[in-house]
């Protein structure tokens, strides 16, 4: 099965190298993220927790720019420095 990239984690400090991720592991990486736990007896992931997954995500990836666009000086950058 042909995966899409990703960028993959590098301890060197470069730009990451992408690595190749399946679709039914990225859909599984989403369903955790909305409570799927992955037990032997659990059923495939449904609808309402790859929604669930995905909307946390978005949530993620939206902070985490916000906060990367405020800068240093921020109020939420001070906060974390004490």
């Amino acid at each position: 099965m042909q995966g899409f990239p990703v960028p993959a984690r590098s301890g060197s400090g470069e730009t990451p190298e992408l690595a190749e991720i399946s679709l039914g592991s990225a859909l599984l990486l989403v369903s955790r993220l909305g409570g799927y736990l992955n037990r032997k007896h659990d059923g495939p992931p449904g609808h309402q927790v790859v929604w669930e997954g995905y909307a946390r995500m978005v949530i993620g990836a939206q902070t985490k720019e916000r906060v990367l666009e405020t800068g240093p000086n921020s109020a939420i950058h001070k906060l974390n420095a004490h």
